[in-house]
């Protein structure tokens, strides 16, 4: 649960409102947007833009929820249960663009907490394999799941520094879970390590040549 702070007349109203967690969008589910002026944006669902770019960064967010309707970046976005789908980071005339609502969930209660909002630093350049459309069924050596730490010129696969580098990961090593969980289609590395908050230390499974290690990784914020 999030708070809405809505400005009434000379008050300040503090609505509790859903993020949407568990349920999954569909193409052409309505949905329903009100900005910081009250203005209310009816639309639908037209892209869930599970994105196509392989070459990541673990401290960015690449996936997007779009709609067919303009709105005011900020602005957020419900569905029928009264959930927050997202909230928009662009827009432009033919539709906007949302951050999904789970990617807040975590850093809502944290902030709560800690009075402050705190973005995780790991400190890799990847490729997202998972998105990799070609057959590797003959090939048992090739993952089409993980992470590939991957190092294109003028990025560096692991940031000197970095919680990665002070741990040992190195160019080459493919993440395949974090705590257990797989990074998937459905879970990247940039959205699972953004569930915990700093200091805490992650098991991380990886695969270097052709040998799976566990090694563990004390994530910090990003300063």
């Amino acid at each position: 649960v999030i708070l809405l702070k809505i400005k009434n007349d000379d008050k300040m109203i503090f609505s509790p409102l859903k993020i949407k967690r568990e349920k999954e969008d569909k193409n052409l589910d309505e949905v329903v947007g009100i900005d910081i002026f009250k203005k209310l944006y009816n639309g639908k669902i037209i892209n869930l833009n599970n994105s196509d770019f392989l070459e990541r960064s673990s401290e960015k967010i690449y996936r997007r929820v779009s709609v067919d309707v303009k709105s005011l970046p900020g602005t957020p976005f419900f569905n029928s249960y009264g959930e927050v789908v997202g909230i928009t980071s662009y827009s432009d005339d033919n539709y906007s663009k949302l951050i999904p609502g789970k990617y807040f969930f975590n850093k809502i209660n944290n902030a709560f907490q800690n009075k402050s909002f705190e973005r995780i630093y790991f400190g890799v350049n990847y490729l997202d394999l998972s998105l990799i459309k070609e057959d590797f069924s003959n090939n048992k050596n090739i993952y089409q799941r993980g992470a590939l730490i991957y190092d294109k010129n003028p990025f560096k696969a692991v940031i000197k520094g970095s919680p990665a580098d002070l741990a040992g990961l190195k160019n080459g090593d493919i993440i395949l879970a974090i705590e257990d969980e797989e990074l998937n289609v459905n879970k990247t590395l940039s959205e699972i390590i953004q569930e915990y908050r700093p200091d805490v230390e992650v098991e991380v499974l990886i695969l270097r040549k052709n040998k799976k290690l566990k090694i563990k990784v004390n994530l910090k914020k990003i300063n």
